[in-house]
């Protein structure tokens, strides 16, 4: 199997791509210049719109890759009006440019990456931020694509994650700094909130069965199709630093800012599982995991 993938050096991408290497996937991954990475040599590595095009159209028909596997695009909890302009052109343009890409390349199959943050409060759609409505906006742009059978085009969405080596400023990682640092934290939310939260070895893994289900037979779901990793138990903002005073053999030093906000993005109204997906790593046992890191 041969992949190019974009925003492999996130934190769900560094995780992916050692998983698929272990599994003896030819990799081909994008990366922006100026930026300093470090990369084993058996990946090969691309800069996309460093060129025309055309350029990068003729790259991707060199190396005829079975299939795109698109993580990258801009997070931003909130916005400013500075900010619009670096969402559209990441989250819509940058993503379009690979799609076409991949087309003009016969590349058999895309999976773009969605979020449950386009689906507040349950609903088919309702973006919690402008982040959330760019990435339904591709999704609307790739139904040119797909619906004129132009490639495969599918969509996995994915809750809160966390694990390991994660550096973002996650809701778990500033508990976990919280248990050593033993500093305060204001919790602004109603304890009651419930989350949904998946480790990221999980989430790598559905990439990895969606890829190879799709490398063996690229017409086996309904094209366009969304799938969601849901995970199989939920906590409250209360049960999960309950859980982490559990695991830490500490407690929290936690001033809750009670709030009666009911927004939920627990998860999309309709979830379609990728076959042979199942959690594997309780919220438990990933905290202690991190708890060694």
């Amino acid at each position: 199997m041969n992949i190019f993938i974009t925003g492999a050096t996130g934190f769900i991408g560094t995780n992916l791509i050692d998983f698929f290497l272990k599994k003896n996937i030819y990799l081909t991954i994008n990366i922006r210049k100026k930026k300093l990475v470090t990369i084993s040599n058996s990946i090969n590595t691309y800069s996309l719109q460093q060129g025309s095009i055309e350029d990068d159209v003729n790259f991707f028909k060199k190396n005829k890759f079975d299939g795109v596997i698109h993580l990258a695009s801009l997070y931003l909890k909130s916005h400013n009006q500075s900010d619009v302009k670096d969402l559209v052109d990441s989250n819509i343009g940058f993503s379009t440019h690979v799609l076409e890409c991949a087309v003009q390349s016969n590349v058999k199959w895309f999976i773009n990456t969605g979020t449950f943050f386009q689906n507040k409060n349950r609903k088919n759609y309702s973006p919690v931020n402008l982040y959330s409505a760019t990435k339904e906006a591709f999704m609307t742009m790739a139904k040119y694509y797909y619906e004129n059978d132009m490639i495969k085009f599918y969509t996995i969405k994915i809750p809160d994650t966390y694990g390991p080596n994660d550096t973002r400023p996650k809701l778990i990682n500033i508990l976990l700094e919280s248990v050593f640092s033993n500093k305060q934290i204001s919790m602004q939310g109603n304890p009651n909130q419930l989350l949904n939260l998946v480790h990221v070895n999980d989430v790598v893994n559905a990439f990895y069965l969606l890829s190879t289900q799709l490398f063996n037979n690229s017409d086996s779901f309904e094209n366009g199709f969304v799938f969601s990793l849901d995970s199989s138990v939920k906590y409250t903002l209360k049960e999960i630093t309950d859980i982490i005073n559990l695991c830490s053999n500490n407690k929290l030093n936690i001033s809750w800012k009670n709030s009666s906000d009911t927004l939920s993005i627990t998860r999309p109204k309709n979830i379609n599982m990728i076959p042979n997906w199942k959690q594997k790593t309780s919220l438990k046992n990933g905290i202690l995991e991190m708890l060694q890191f």
